[in-house]
């Protein structure tokens, strides 16, 4: 008897292929925790490739006022009973719309055919974020599991981290845009930078990037630019 290709389904993912959701943010929103999750693009590629077009097909309900659920299913081959079905519920919130909602949904109810995460984590991250924009400045090492500094009012069960920036190693030439063979401290600095850059602060990000010789001489002076280029691009000019 023929049935669904499940083995080839659930076959692992490559860490590169991953996105990160935000799960919530500091009170002060300059940091938030962020899971570790497979893009849309990515399931429906995969459920393409193994399946067929034809294969599967999936829908969304509105629930509530702030929620979606999505029911992936997979259609029965020659000789099976029916079709499989598979959903899951997710609920949004200000930094994660209806198109991310919708996103979440496809990868919980693909999880539930063995579509998963390539990196599951003991405790979820924090990385520094811009609730103007509404992103992280980053995304974390799922290898090593590490991040940012969290602020004094996060709250107690949160995970234990260390700040990005003293991953960056020693000596190293300015920086002009991110790059990814770059560690993560330094793809940190590089976006703060693009930012400070798109905000026409870049002379004063440049004149530090002077100050402390690239991305810094040692790990202390990478942490300190780090710091300092943040507490720019927080500042207002009507401050």
């Amino acid at each position: 008897m023929e049935t669904a290709p499940w083995d080839a389904l659930a076959a692992p993912f490559a860490a590169s292929e991953l996105t990160w959701r935000v799960v919530r943010v500091s009170a002060d929103k300059l940091s938030a925790q962020v899971r570790p999750q497979l893009p849309a693009a990515v399931v429906t590629s995969r459920l393409d490739a193994v399946l067929g077009v034809g294969g599967w097909s999936h829908s969304f309900v509105g629930m509530g006022e702030r929620g979606l659920c999505c029911t992936l299913t997979v259609r029965s081959a020659p000789g099976t009973v029916s079709d499989v079905h598979k959903s899951a519920a997710v609920a949004y919130t200000e930094y994660t719309g209806v198109e991310a909602a919708a996103e979440d949904a496809l990868a919980a109810a693909a999880a539930f055919f063995g579509l998963r995460s390539p990196v599951a984590l003991d405790e979820l991250p924090w990385v520094d974020f811009d609730a103007e924009q509404g992103q992280i400045l980053y995304e974390p090492d799922a290898a090593t599991d590490t991040a940012v500094d969290l602020p004094d009012d996060t709250p107690t069960d949160a995970p234990e981290v260390t700040p990005a920036a003293e991953r960056a190693p020693s000596a190293a030439p300015p920086p002009a845009s991110v790059s990814p063979t770059k560690s993560a401290g330094q793809q940190a600095i590089d976006k703060l930078l693009d930012r400070l850059k798109s905000e026409g602060r870049g002379l004063q990000a440049a004149k530090l990037l002077n100050t402390y010789g690239g991305y810094g001489s040692d790990p202390q002076a990478a942490r300190e630019l780090y710091a300092r280029l943040r507490e720019l691009l927080m500042e207002r000019p009507d401050a």
